[in-house]
């Protein structure tokens, strides 16, 4: 039924981790939590058709400092775990340079998350 949806009504299919009960990525090595994103987009992408998402959210809002950069360097393009605004907004990934060597540096959209809506908060 959700790849109906999928490709019929054209939703997406985010990501939200192999699992909630797995280690969180702000306890996690930077290996592994790259891991842990590529096996969960890998995962989900091939039950798609090989369609990998493009949205993330981290299993209990659980990111570390590297989250943002795993993710971009991962193709998500779209990221739900920051409740700290109320209209979107970017991070854009600085190589190092100063100028992000590229007119249009990479970047991905943050959506605000909000809590009230949460299941967690009921």
């Amino acid at each position: 039924k959700l790849r109906d949806l999928k490709n019929d009504e054209e939703w997406e299919i985010g990501a939200h981790g192999l699992n909630n009960s797995s280690k969180r990525h702000g306890f996690q090595t930077y290996s592994e939590e790259t891991q842990a994103v590529e096996d969960c987009i890998q995962l989900l992408g091939g039950a798609f058709d090989n369609d990998k998402p493009k949205t993330w959210l981290s299993p209990g809002f659980s990111v570390s400092t590297s989250t943002s950069d795993i993710l971009l360097d991962a193709g998500i393009e779209n990221i739900l775990d920051f409740v700290d605004d109320d209209v979107p907004f970017r991070l854009i990934k600085d190589n190092g340079d100063g100028k992000n060597g590229e007119d249009f540096p990479p970047s991905v959209l943050c959506l605000p998350y909000s809590m009230e809506t949460n299941d967690f908060s009921l």
